[in-house]
């Protein structure tokens, strides 16, 4: 009896000692930088079976042998689990484009708050501030106002931006297809969720034609379902 009670005391010291080593070793990095689109396989060992779960699965989702997916600009973290410790790979969807700084405005602000953010209106018509040069690429910058709260706004480009402004949209947004002539997009994996839809399109202003990316509020999204 004095035997198997050593033999079973030193068993649990081995299991113990065992679950103690059971770490995850991340091989290849615990920050990854992708644009979207990419993929990219974590190395990690451990005697117990790892999990993997993204944070973020706008940003990044990652499959449960630990093939991350790319998808828009921002971050995740992917928490590798195996029940004796947890490990974060941090993945950075990095912008390809560049083109221009979204404006800093909610669906929702009056025209005193526009102003004392973006300063006063090169032009102020029924409930329509239009903002000339907005930026070295941005031809003009329209907000329209409903009872004097943001509504939508137009961000506008000479042609020549044409295919950069596809590639900078799309590597944010997940694209919904033409809807009315627009090219639309959404800021959520799925339609129920999404508080905001961008369009493209062409605009005409002062005889001269642009394209334009329209910045649309969760109300607009909503009544696509």
């Amino acid at each position: 009896m004095k035997k198997v009670f050593l033999l079973f005391m030193m068993l649990s010291v081995a299991i113990l000692h065992s679950c103690k080593d059971d770490v995850i070793m991340v091989k290849n990095g615990e920050l990854v930088q992708l644009n979207h689109g990419d993929t990219h396989q974590i190395d990690a060992e451990s005697v117990s079976m790892i999990r993997y779960e993204s944070s973020d699965e706008y940003h990044a989702q990652v499959t449960q042998y630990g093939l991350v997916q790319a998808n828009y600009v921002g971050t995740a973290n992917i928490l590798l689990n195996n029940d004796i410790e947890e490990k974060i790979v941090r993945v950075e969807v990095k912008a390809a484009s560049n083109l221009y700084e979204e404006p800093d405005i909610a669906f929702g602000d009056t025209k005193e708050s526009v102003i004392n953010k973006l300063g006063m209106p090169s032009e102020d018509n029924d409930n329509t501030f239009l903002y000339h040069d907005y930026s070295s690429t941005v031809s003009h910058l329209m907000i329209l106002f409903e009872d004097d709260r943001v509504l939508s706004y137009a961000v506008m480009f000479d042609h020549s931006y044409a295919s950069e402004l596809t590639t900078f949209i799309g590597e944010r947004y997940r694209s919904l297809g033409i809807i009315d002539k627009y090219f639309c997009y959404i800021n959520s994996l799925r339609l129920a969720d999404a508080t905001m839809m961008v369009g493209l399109g062409t605009y005409s202003y002062n005889q001269e034609v642009y394209d334009v990316a329209v910045y649309m509020s969760g109300e607009e999204v909503g009544k696509l379902e």
